[in-house]
């Protein structure tokens, strides 16, 4: 099992993921919890992945479900449980990224 603390920035929201991936069926099974009233609404509606799908634009629930109930293109909790997925079922090593603004 792979678990992500995602902390969103000037929002102030963090966001726990856990991604367990199941060989057998190729899925990758989602807890999501986060505080985000916004991002709460994708949040109940991703229990489970295709590791193969999230890795292609268009395919990949995450974002069309970000894309459908969550106006905050900049948020970059879809993009770290999209590095959860990929960790947990191998495709990616556990890397730490960031995002860091300078004058």
């Amino acid at each position: 099992m792979t678990k992500v603390i995602i902390d969103a920035g000037v929002c102030g929201f963090t966001t726990d993921v856990s991604a367990k991936f199941d060989a057998e069926t190729g899925i990758c099974d989602l807890k999501v919890d986060t505080k985000c009233p916004a991002f709460a609404k994708v949040a109940a509606k991703i229990h489970s992945v295709s590791p193969a799908e999230e890795a292609c634009w268009g395919k990949s629930v995450i974002h069309n479900t970000m894309r459908e109930n969550c106006s905050h293109t900049a948020c970059p909790v879809p993009a770290g449980i999209v590095k959860a997925v990929q960790v947990a079922c191998g495709m990616k090593a556990p890397v730490n990224a960031s995002i860091t603004f300078v004058e």
